[in-house]
């Protein structure tokens, strides 16, 4: 089996390539697709305090151009393949998406948003691959996934999980600070090592929804296939 990726920057493909590591599959089986890992703007030695994300806009247009683009080609080569699609949802109300957004206050706001997201996305690509796509929508951001590492309570619930993440990534610990000038993609690795390992991943998975969905989604294609 084979797995693609298709993430809003490299830091998102490093977080989800993680995360595939602890549900059993090896790196050589997991390939960034987009962004290009050599050439995403987005990653070149932010710092988290400056990244701003990166794009729904990439993924959409890999999504409406999916004929002359990476689906395509990926598909092409042979069965037992999947394409992870990810994408946060801080950008998910913008004019330009138009996913509909559920009340936050709700008790399953993360697993609508989630399902709103999805709908968009099938929408994009007409319904096509449905079965080969597995779903990895961050709310409200990748960051929020990464909290679960560093915190016990639900991460899904904080406002701006990348500051939050900021405040708690063991600031003392030398060996998940930042590096100078070390690429955002890189710094994320390591950050989430601890998703390659099952059991830790189970008990993170614990800590918010939309990262439960995804994993749940993922064995449910490992076990039938």
């Amino acid at each position: 089996m084979q797995i693609g990726i298709i993430a809003e920057g490299t830091s998102d493909q490093a977080v989800i390539t993680n995360i595939l590591r602890g549900l059993g599959l090896d790196g050589s089986d997991i390939l960034p697709l987009r962004p290009d890992l050599q050439e995403d703007e987005t990653d070149k030695n932010y710092k988290i305090s400056e990244y701003k994300g990166g794009t729904w806009q990439g993924v959409k247009n890999d999504c409406l151009e999916r004929e002359e683009s990476v689906f395509e080609d990926f598909f092409w080569v042979e069965d037992n393949r999947f394409i992870v699609i990810q994408l946060d949802t801080a950008e998910a109300g913008d004019k330009d998406f138009g996913v509909i957004q559920p009340d936050k206050k709700a008790e399953n706001y993360s697993t609508e948003l989630r399902k709103n997201v999805i709908e968009k996305i099938n929408e994009w690509i007409e319904n096509q691959y449905e079965d080969e796509l597995l779903y990895a929508v961050c709310i409200e951001e990748t960051e929020a996934w990464i909290l679960t590492i560093f915190q016990t309570t639900d991460t899904s619930k904080s406002a701006d999980p990348k500051k939050k993440l900021l405040e708690v990534e063991a600031p003392k610990n030398k060996k998940t600070k930042q590096k100078s000038k070390e690429k955002l993609s890189h710094y994320y690795d390591r950050l989430t090592k601890d998703f390659r390992k099952s059991k830790k991943l189970k008990q993170f998975a614990k800590r918010n929804q939309s990262l439960a969905d995804f994993i749940a989604q993922v064995q449910e294609k490992l076990e039938n296939t």
